[in-house]
C-alpha cells in the first residue's frame, strides 16, 4: 500500500496536477518545495514509509497542493 501511494504521488506531480511542499505559519500558508520531483519524492518516502508507525509525526510533515490544472480536471 505505501509503494502504490508513492506510485500515485509521483503520477499526480509527473502530470502536474499537484504540487508538493509545507504548510507555513499560523495561517497555514501553502509553500512548495523546491527540490526537483524525484528528490521530492525521496523526501516523502523518507517521511512516509520509513516512519509509517510513527502516525502522530509523519502525515504532519508533507502536504500536497493542487494546481490549477488539477483543479480543473478535479471539478469535472
Amino acid at each position: 500500500m505505501r509503494q502504490e501511494t508513492l506510485l500515485t504521488i509521483r503520477s499526480l506531480v509527473r502530470d502536474g496536477l499537484v504540487e508538493l511542499g509545507d504548510l507555513l505559519g499560523e495561517g497555514g500558508r501553502f509553500v512548495v518545495w523546491n527540490t526537483p520531483p524525484d528528490e521530492s519524492i525521496q523526501r516523502i518516502y523518507d517521511l512516509y514509509a520509513t516512519h509509517f508507525d510513527d502516525q502522530l509525526w509523519w502525515p504532519w510533515e508533507c502536504w500536497l497542493n493542487l494546481t490549477e490544472k488539477g483543479e480543473k480536471i478535479a471539478l469535472t
